[in-house]
């Protein structure tokens, strides 16, 4: 399973929208600077970057873009290598699956997204098909339907890019028209180590505009499988703030070892704002509860989750503490109320990742976690320690940040509304 993000929210861009790095090997780096905000004061940065040798940004122009092509019709993937002059070439476009690319959807006609979607639904199934399986006149029905792909895509505004650079520029070129206005984004969770800590990544690959249309509701959350093993629960906070703390791990790709290593995330229950008359919030935490136990000693097990990501001060409700020495008086003396001096109020300040709900599915070979978390028997508790190559500093055990500027109703113990969670 991929750990996953989906955020909609205000698309904010910092100053000039893109940074660019350069290093001693000769190897550059452009970054774009841009968040996604639920709220005026809860946002994540984006991970977004694109890499080239040179000392000139033109010396992009006579890079080759790696690639691995689609399975279709049953073959292997075969390497692509792609001019940089070619990377817009619709023959190349459709060998390479939306995974190899960055996808921005700008388009707000529907009839025209669904006529997109409904061709590229059908691409994806002729291309699945098994080689001993595969028609005569099947090759040519596919190279209509990609000539068909290309027309609608550009009806409904659709946009790709294979190499992250290209998308960026789009960006920041279009800054003027983009910042602050609504988008959804999607993307992969990952994990980087470097110099001792461990550096989360939200990194898009799909960015469908929004705008301001008033059913849609912001948010910032994320599908994680969640690795943990005896050591799981942290509840000494409890009492004191209603918070647990669970030593939580995700499986990401560390460019270093080349491999699938585990990745200290850590996630919490929060229920500071939880009401014990709400039943929605006993309910909840009744919930995170049941499905958050440790495994047997030693052992390690999985189950997938959605969780809110909170990066940034909530908003709190202004009180009669709120106000100055001169309002207070007044207030007191009838002359106004507290709602005459009522301004947004922001508590404390938040990196979590907050459990939401678990996702009770069968995943096929991902996990069957219909009934909650399963054993991962291949795996033992000091395989979820991340160990550095050697010569790299020690693994400290928290987590950085990239820090560059319905499930049911009713009343019932183990049923709960989302909306009426507190956050």
């Amino acid at each position: 399973m991929y750990n996953t993000f989906d955020f909609i929210g205000n698309f904010n861009f910092f100053k000039d929208g893109f940074q660019i790095d350069n290093f001693p090997s000769g190897w550059n780096k452009k970054s774009l600077k841009a968040s996604i905000n639920s709220s005026k004061n809860n946002g994540i940065w984006l991970s977004f970057d694109g890499m080239w040798k040179g000392q000139y940004e033109d010396d992009i122009e006579s890079s080759i873009i790696k690639r691995k092509s689609k399975k279709i019709f049953g073959q292997d993937a075969y390497d692509l290598d792609i001019a940089w002059d070619d990377r817009q070439n619709p023959a190349i476009l459709s060998q390479l699956s939306d995974m190899h690319k960055t996808i921005v959807d700008l388009g707000s006609d529907e009839d025209a997204k669904k006529k997109m979607n409904d061709i590229s639904r059908e691409i994806f199934f002729l291309e699945g098909k098994d080689a001993e399986k595969v028609e005569d006149g099947d090759r040519e029905k596919l190279d209509k339907l990609y000539d068909d792909y290309e027309e609608a895509k550009k009806a409904a505004n659709r946009l790709e890019f294979i190499h992250p650079i290209d998308a960026i520029n789009f960006f920041v070129e279009n800054k003027g028209k983009l910042d602050g206005e609504m988008f959804h984004v999607k993307g992969n969770v990952e994990i980087s180590y470097y110099k001792g800590k461990f550096y989360t990544n939200y990194k898009p690959t799909h960015f469908i505009f929004v705008g301001h249309q008033e059913n849609i509701k912001p948010k910032l959350s994320a599908t994680l499988d969640l690795f943990f093993s005896d050591n799981l629960i942290d509840d000494s906070l409890y009492e004191k703030s209603k918070l647990i703390r669970y030593k939580t791990y995700i499986m990401c790709y560390d460019s270093d070892y080349k491999a699938d290593k585990f990745f200290p995330m850590e996630t919490v229950f929060n229920g500071k704002d939880y009401k014990a008359d709400n039943p929605n919030h006993v309910a909840h935490e009744t919930i995170i509860k049941k499905f958050m136990t440790p495994a047997d000693e030693g052992k390690v097990k999985h189950i997938a989750f959605e969780v809110s990501l909170i990066s940034g001060s909530e908003e709190r409700e202004f009180t009669k503490a709120d106000l100055t020495e001169e309002q207070l008086m007044m207030v007191e003396a009838g002359f106004n109320s507290i709602d005459d001096f009522k301004k947004t109020t922001y508590g404390d300040r938040y990196e979590e990742v907050r459990l939401r709900i678990p996702l009770l599915k069968n995943m096929e070979d991902k996990g069957d976690f219909s009934k909650g978390a399963i054993l991962a028997p291949h795996l033992k508790k000091s395989d979820l320690t991340y160990v550095p190559k050697q010569g790299e500093a020690p693994a400290q055990n928290d987590t950085a940040k990239d820090d560059t500027p319905k499930t049911g109703g009713g009343n019932t113990p183990m049923t709960f509304d989302e909306d009426d969670l507190p956050f």
